[in-house]
């Protein structure tokens, strides 16, 4: 979209972003109760069930951790009441909970893909992660899910609305690295905004999700074109558990762009260090990942670990990390987007 229709989209959109962290929250709870219906305890808890008797329902559970989270997550909006003998559906204030979800238009087609999904491969997952299975990114029933929640109007606007807090028009003409490229509508949103006038690097961390990001096809110029054959891209895998730096030297990159990837590995502390030192002077490293404040029990946090994430980290710990590999300005927006400029 043109820059005066995209300031638009953002007025139009504007109680949207400040009351991101509401919105996300309700959008994860709709998940989440998704989750509980496919799984039947929804039904369940319709009488009061201690945390030992949910965990018998869903069956061999290993994970109280994050089972007892999501208890209490529940609780702490009201839709589940505690009682002494348990934890007991609020079944009024569901209907409320669905009820805002089913206003608000952009959430409601952000997480459009992850709810259907629930009802499907995402609640066998969910349950198996439950009873102590581990998942990555790249596993077929996690990662088709969020390629179509990619590909949503509300993925596409937080990608663009990145873009404009970083300034990263004047960024045309350099070398710009996509952290976690996934299955190429990232990287696709990206060329048409650079208008094809940079050097994108393209890097993600399983192989199968390069391969498939290769492939990818897009409008562009008015004819069908696919990211492998576009010139002026590169393609990086890089190692997921960082036994080596990334394969880039240092300060050969103008601008990092990672768009929700920190909340799905425990490598963020390198993925910050390695970011900054393949930054030149004076360069950005554009973030967008969901942010909390300290310690709470978030329903986002519980529901990125029931699809195979690692955590939704806190605005102190992301800054902690910034601070500690060498940025020293750094903005955050809406608890979701980071603009760090080294120094």
């Amino acid at each position: 979209m043109g820059l005066l229709r995209f300031y638009f989209s953002i007025l139009k959109n504007f109680g949207f972003i400040i009351r991101g962290r509401k919105l996300s929250k309700i959008g994860s709870l709709g998940s989440l109760l998704v989750f509980l219906d496919s799984s039947g305890a929804l039904t369940y808890l319709r009488k009061p069930r201690t945390l030992e008797e949910i965990a018998k329902f869903l069956r061999d559970i290993k994970r109280t951790d994050i089972l007892l989270d999501l208890m209490e997550v529940l609780r702490c909006e009201g839709v589940l009441r505690k009682m002494s003998d348990g934890f007991v559906l609020d079944r009024n204030r569901l209907e409320k909970v669905k009820k805002q979800f089913e206003k608000i238009r952009l959430l409601k087609d952000g997480s459009r893909g992850v709810r259907k999904a629930f009802r499907n491969a995402l609640g066998e997952v969910a349950v198996n992660i439950l009873r102590g299975k581990s998942y990555s990114f790249s596993d077929a029933s996690i990662g088709m899910t969020f390629l179509y929640q990619t590909q949503s109007e509300a993925y596409d606007f937080g990608r663009k609305l990145l873009l404009e807090l970083g300034d990263a028009r004047k960024f045309r003409g350099k070398v710009v690295l996509d952290l976690g490229c996934g299955y190429g509508v990232e990287p696709a949103t990206l060329y048409k905004f650079f208008n094809g006038q940079c050097k994108l690097i393209l890097a993600d961390f399983f192989e199968d999700v390069l391969s498939r990001c290769m492939l990818y096809e897009f409008e562009y110029g008015g004819k069908k074109v696919c990211l492998k054959d576009l010139p002026n891209l590169e393609f990086k895998l890089f190692d997921p558990e960082f036994r080596k730096p990334f394969d880039l030297p240092d300060e050969s990159v103008d601008l990092v762009f990672s768009f929700q990837l920190l909340h799905w590995t425990k490598y963020v502390p390198e993925i910050v260090s390695e970011s900054f030192r393949a930054l030149r002077r004076k360069e950005k490293f554009l973030v967008a990942t969901p942010l909390k404040k300290g310690e709470e029990v978030h329903a986002t946090d519980v529901l990125i670990k029931l699809v195979g994430g690692y955590k939704m980290w806190s605005t102190e710990e992301i800054s902690k990390f910034l601070k500690d590999a060498g940025f020293r300005k750094v903005k955050i927006w809406y608890d979701n987007f980071i603009v760090a400029e080294k120094q």
